[in-house]
Order: structure tokens, then C-alpha cells, then sequence
């Protein structure tokens, strides 16, 4: 067992993906803010070993997320998918800019089409980049 300290160091260096899977099946900042606060604390109180810390804290996000949608669900709109925010690196000239914003907005409406399953799926398999094994 790893002591807290360690452990909490690990959790650390995966806090950006559980905000941006919390922020995805949430659709809220503040609520995404809170429930990996929660599953932070809960995974930082864990007594027992942990094989891959990213994927067992993506799980507690994830249960986390959906205990907090159970009791208070929300809507999904385009607007929660605001994906063109995440590409705002000044280094890209205006022409870059919009052509990423194009793109994102392809991502946008393709990800709306799809299930709420799916597009769990696709975050943590393309954007998380962690594969399911079989």
C-alpha cells in the first residue's frame, strides 16, 4: 500500500483528464470541479494497491460523475461541448485558428449524434488515450 503522500502524488499528475471526462459527463465546470474534488479525496483514502492509477482514478471520476447525475440530471447542449476553448494556444496564426475551429465544430455535431455511452467511450479512448482490453 502506498502511503497518501504517494498516492497523492500519482492522482496529481491525472487531475487534467479527470476534470475533462467530469467536464464531458457533467457538462458543467463547477460540477465537474466538485465531483474530482470528491473522487480525489475518496481515491486518496483508499487502502488497497493500485495497479494503474489512471484508469482506477478515471473510474471513480466516472462513478462519481454518474452518482452526481442520478441525483440532478442535466441536459446536454452543444453549448457543453465547447471544445474550440481548449485550442486557444497563442502560437497558432489566425488562419490555423479557424481551420481547428472548423474541424471542431465537425467534432462538435458528430459527437452530438451519438449516445451518451459513445461519446464516454471516445474521450477516454481517443482523447484519454486508455484502450480496453480484451
Amino acid at each position: 500500500m502506498a502511503n497518501r503522500s504517494e498516492r497523492g502524488e500519482s492522482l496529481l499528475a491525472h487531475l487534467d483528464a479527470a476534470y475533462s471526462l467530469a467536464r464531458w459527463l457533467v457538462k458543467n465546470e463547477p460540477d465537474a470541479r466538485d465531483i474530482v474534488q470528491d473522487a480525489f479525496l475518496k481515491a486518496l483514502h483508499f487502502e488497497g494497491p493500485v495497479k494503474n492509477p489512471k484508469p482506477w482514478f478515471l473510474t471513480i471520476v466516472r462513478n462519481q460523475a454518474y452518482t452526481f447525475l442520478k441525483k440532478r440530471p442535466t441536459p446536454f447542449t452543444e453549448e457543453s461541448l465547447d471544445l474550440a476553448e481548449q485550442i486557444a494556444d497563442p502560437s497558432f496564426s489566425p488562419e490555423e485558428i479557424i481551420l481547428k475551429n472548423v474541424d471542431m465544430s465537425l467534432v462538435r455535431i458528430a459527437l452530438l449524434s451519438v449516445s451518451e455511452e459513445h461519446r464516454e467511450i471516445f474521450l477516454l479512448r481517443e482523447v484519454e488515450d486508455l484502450l480496453t482490453k480484451k
